[in-house]
């Protein structure tokens, strides 16, 4: 989900991943928390 080269997500591709449960909802708000305190957003 996170290659390094980009600070984005897709949100749209996020949705649809969470929709189809591919992740959970806390899952990537959890990601989005962690990546944000390791990078200069």
């Amino acid at each position: 989900m996170y290659s390094g080269e980009y600070k984005m997500i897709i949100l749209d591709e996020a949705n649809m991943a969470t929709y189809y449960n591919l992740f959970s909802v806390d899952d990537l708000l959890d990601f989005i928390r962690q990546n944000r305190k390791m990078s200069n957003w």
